[in-house]
């Protein structure tokens, strides 16, 4: 599979700009759930009573659904419904015309549909299945498989079971010859989505990404698995990446920045709130759930960091703005100017 355009990769930091909420504000809404309160080894969970330092991190909520039905699946109701209002609460409040931040979602798919060829995310909300429809509607949209309804208010939160292994194989020769079009764009989400039930039929939902093996991710659902394929293959083959709002804490999300880096000399532009002496320091750091932010072998696998640090001293741009709006609103020419030289775009 080869990919002419650059690849976009975006985070809970992307969100956060059109009102979403970041994960520590998420693990709030769901340990202020009531069902939560009333259930002592989820708040518990929660809180990280009785954990050591390592690599669990209590405050992700993906974590904490994780660890229940990996070892208390009687409270499997209870965490997934408390994960389900959330989102709720999330879909509530994001905007669809962030007029705070000079309404830039029409540039910004501007340059999705210039730009982008692959739309690749780490977030479960329904943000572009809501509002990519109309302003992408010169390009054939695949969602790969995913049956996800999008420009419809009224049923794009409607739950969807994922593809079997069989169906994910009848589908991948159709929609890999959409890719190869010039005028394809496709979103992936590598996380799942909140309107996502497992492939079994167990009406589980299909968030996170099994946390105990991140460096074999999503193992049991057979699309998830065909993406991350895409993820890789489009990493090596692009040679250009932009990342918006990602907190480069999922190890194995790094590992196929990082091999692409390496192998493949990937080129990476970094877009985040935070400054770079901020950034560069938290790249050689990670936040330990019960000491904060530390230098910690403990809390970060010697890979994790290795992959880190060499991200961070090998990138192609970065750009510590406060909003999208300093890219996509009035005003931006120099920051197009700039990611245009890093990346050869916007030429």
């Amino acid at each position: 599979m080869t990919s002419k355009r650059i690849n976009l990769l975006t985070g809970a930091g992307f969100t956060k700009n059109f009102g979403g909420l970041l994960a520590d504000e998420m693990w709030a809404i769901i340990f202020n759930h009531e069902k939560v309160q009333q259930c002592r080894y989820i708040k518990e969970t929660m809180l990280g009573y009785g954990d050591e330092p390592s690599d669990f991190d209590n405050f992700n909520y993906e974590n904490i659904y994780d660890e229940i039905l990996d070892k208390h699946k009687e409270e499997k109701d209870t965490i997934k419904s408390a994960i389900e209002d959330a989102y709720k609460f999330q879909e509530e409040i994001i905007l669809p015309v962030n007029c705070k931040n000079g309404g830039i979602l029409n540039p910004f798919f501007d340059f999705i549909q210039n730009n982008i060829n692959i739309f690749f995310t780490l977030n479960q909300d329904l943000f572009i299945e809501q509002y990519s429809k109309h302003r992408l509607d010169r390009r054939a949209i695949s969602f790969l498989g995913a049956p996800t309804a999008y420009g419809d208010h009224q049923h794009v939160s409607t739950p969807v079971k994922l593809p079997t292994e069989e169906e994910v194989l009848k589908k991948q020769e159709e929609y890999l010859r959409l890719l190869s079009k010039d005028r394809t764009f496709a979103y992936i989400k590598l996380h799942g989505s909140n309107n996502w039930l497992d492939s079994k039929g167990d009406g589980d939902p299909v968030i996170g990404i099994g946390v105990k093996n991140k460096i074999d991710p999503l193992i049991k659902e057979p699309l998830i698995r065909w993406y991350f394929e895409i993820f890789r293959q489009s990493l090596e083959n692009s040679n250009r990446l932009l990342i918006i709002g990602y907190s480069f804490l999922d190890e194995h999300i790094n590992k196929y920045i990082y091999n692409a880096m390496v192998e493949h000399g990937l080129k990476v532009c970094v877009v985040d709130t935070l400054s770079p002496r901020d950034f560069g320091k938290k790249m050689q750091r990670i936040r330990n759930p019960n000491k904060g932010i530390v230098r910690s072998k403990k809390g970060m696998s010697k890979d994790n960091k290795t992959y880190r640090q060499y991200i961070w001293g090998n990138l192609a741009g970065y750009f510590p703005i406060n909003s999208l709006v300093d890219f996509f609103g009035n005003g931006s020419v120099y920051y197009r100017k700039k990611l245009s030289n890093n990346l050869g775009i916007y030429t």
